[in-house]
């Protein structure tokens, strides 16, 4: 009996190895940069290929998985778009971060608003910076960048198109006001929107302050809105907006930064009664629900704009792991862009027909991806796989992880 369990084990360890070294022959030829995989059988649980699983890489956008998780585990089945206190002369308002006021993918009325008592918004609840930690300076100005609040309005872009009938703005509000908009617009770039041509168009975060944000509700309410301090008691009702999955879904397949942060946020209402920030929520989520994952990341946003932000392969799949557990494999396949078909996966080994439902990461000398591929044996594989420190185009990493997982598909 000892020589037969004796020769099971030599059995399961050749197996192994023989897995192990198919992968090694199919893996992209690295350049000399930094890379790490994992391929688990979910099925099974077995760890099929791992190679830098537990060392840390910029994640990028796969960032979001973990934001994805924390909306999931906290929010309810709608968005909650705002508090309200009325009394007999005045209509208190209390921002919860969001995403889809005024959006143009989301747009829609609040009659509790468009009343003809004076509205006082309290937008105090977030306490952060205007940006999130490490974001690079430079790309203020561009519209995947935009500041962080706890009222955002217009998914806190200005929009401008010349017409020839002139320029038309959304919000409207800067059709017939006499702001400077290189104030508003960061690096002084607002200027370009005076030298645009006919049929142009442009989109810039907007520098947001209280009055601007007054100006702009007041002017799209028809009454006055003030920004101030609500009544510290217990009676506000709740306002919920677009459904949780729609925003998600959103977020997820467009890999949208504004929703990224702004959900890690309303998330942070389910922890804390009083002032958020994302660092708290962050934090909270390490010390709690997260304590147990395989290496500690250093996680400093929601939308993984910040080359801070650490993560291991072993990270990546051990959420997505935790999320199927808690929604279930068809409900977390919806948030996962699909190769070929949707999202930021469209064009991802688009001559194939769907076999991958992952979140991928992109930015200068980074290109990740994490989540559900098939095989043609049938098999379902969680992966990870974390390219850092190239030199070479983002769109070559990208076609190669495409080649090389095409092959992990037609092998395993």
């Amino acid at each position: 009996m000892k020589k037969l369990f004796a020769g099971f084990a030599i059995l399961i360890l050749l197996n192994s190895c023989s897995v192990q070294k198919r992968f090694s022959k199919i893996l992209p030829q690295n350049q000399g940069f930094h890379q790490g995989f994992i391929f688990i059988d979910f099925e099974t649980g077995d760890t099929l290929f791992q190679k830098n699983a537990d060392k840390y890489f910029v994640p990028a956008s796969t960032t979001k998985l973990f934001t994805l998780y924390s909306a999931t585990h906290f929010l309810p089945d709608s968005l909650l778009a705002f508090q309200y206190l009325e009394t007999p002369d005045t209509l208190y308002v209390r921002g919860a971060f969001d995403p889809s006021y005024q959006h143009p993918d989301f747009k829609r009325e609040y009659s509790v608003l468009t009343g003809n008592k004076p509205i006082v918004l309290d937008n105090s609840l977030y306490i952060g910076p205007a940006y999130g930690q490490g974001w690079m300076w430079d790309d203020a100005a561009d519209d995947y960048q935009v500041t962080l609040s706890a009222f955002p309005v217009y998914g806190q872009l200005l929009k401008a198109e010349k017409s020839e009938e002139g320029l038309l703005f959304e919000p409207d509000f800067f059709a017939n006001t006499d702001y400077n908009l290189e104030e508003i617009i960061p690096l002084g770039k607002g200027f370009e929107i005076e030298t645009l041509a006919i049929g142009e168009k442009v989109s810039f975060p907007m520098i947001m302050n209280d009055q601007l944000l007054s100006g702009i509700l007041s002017k799209d309410l028809g009454t006055n809105i003030s920004i101030g301090e609500a009544p510290k008691v217990d009676s506000y009702k709740n306002q919920y907006s677009v459904s949780l999955d729609s925003a998600l879904i959103y977020m997820m397949h467009r890999s949208d930064n504004f929703f990224a942060e702004q959900l890690l946020l309303q998330s942070g209402l389910k922890m804390f009664s009083d002032s958020i920030n994302t660092g708290k929520i962050i934090e909270r989520l390490l010390q709690n629900e997260l304590m147990h994952l395989p290496q500690k990341p250093r996680w400093v946003d929601g939308s993984g704009l910040s080359r801070y932000n650490l993560f291991t392969p072993k990270d990546l799949t051990t959420i997505i792991s935790l999320m199927e557990s808690e929604l279930g494999f068809e409900r977390l396949k919806t948030f996962l862009p699909t190769n070929g078909l949707n999202g930021t996966m469209k064009t991802f080994a688009e001559e194939e027909a769907p076999f991958i439902y992952a979140k991928s990461g992109s930015m200068s000398g980074v290109y990740n991806l994490a989540g559900f591929m098939k095989t043609d044996k049938g098999r379902l594989l969680l992966f990870g796989v974390m390219n850092n420190n190239f030199t070479q185009s983002v769109s070559k990493t990208r076609s190669e992880t495409a080649d090389f997982l095409i092959e992990v598909k037609s092998r395993f």
